[in-house]
């Protein structure tokens, strides 16, 4: 290689560098060396390490980040239940309820506030209830069948689960 061909390597370089540290925000003075553009490294590499947050992040509009709390900053995600409350009893607010055990005599209470949705599949000799204001029809509970419900602020809506 030439002493020609070096310089321009070096020169490239530089440029390369300088270009870098302009896109992460690092100002590069004019007329600086390409070694002082080195330590000018260091100020891209602090700005990455201040973010230690995990998980969902929010920025502050200011530069800064720390981690999203659950049900401050963002829907919390929902309870999950396999089993219901002992009947006439109030279902858990903003729960997803899939049911494993089958239910024959049963009276769905709605939460006090929230939401509630589940699925349940009947026993032999069904007597459901559910009480509050209900959307449409209550089905005409059969045996050994699938249902979901849906309730928001203590209004129901119903239905059985058909497959195609």
């Amino acid at each position: 290689m030439s002493i020609q061909s070096e310089i321009d390597r070096i020169a490239g370089a530089k440029t390369t560098l300088g270009n870098y540290l302009q896109q992460n925000g690092v100002a590069v003075p004019s007329g600086a060396t390409l070694d002082e553009m080195a330590l000018q490294l260091a100020d891209v590499i602090e700005k990455q390490n201040k973010i230690t947050a995990r998980g969902i992040l929010k920025g502050d509009g200011a530069g800064g980040v720390s981690a999203a709390v659950a049900g401050t900053d963002y829907q919390a995600p929902a309870a999950k239940a396999t089993a219901l409350p002992t009947s006439g009893t109030a279902l858990t607010a903003n729960t997803l309820y899939n049911v494993s055990a089958t239910v024959g005599t049963y009276s769905f209470t709605a939460p006090a506030t929230g939401w509630a949705h589940g699925i349940f599949i009947t026993g032999t000799t069904p007597n459901i209830t559910f009480t509050g204001k209900i959307i449409g029809k209550l089905p005409d509970f059969a045996a050994n069948k699938a249902y979901e419900f849906d309730v928001f602020d203590g209004v129901w809506v119903v239905q059985e689960v058909v497959s195609a």
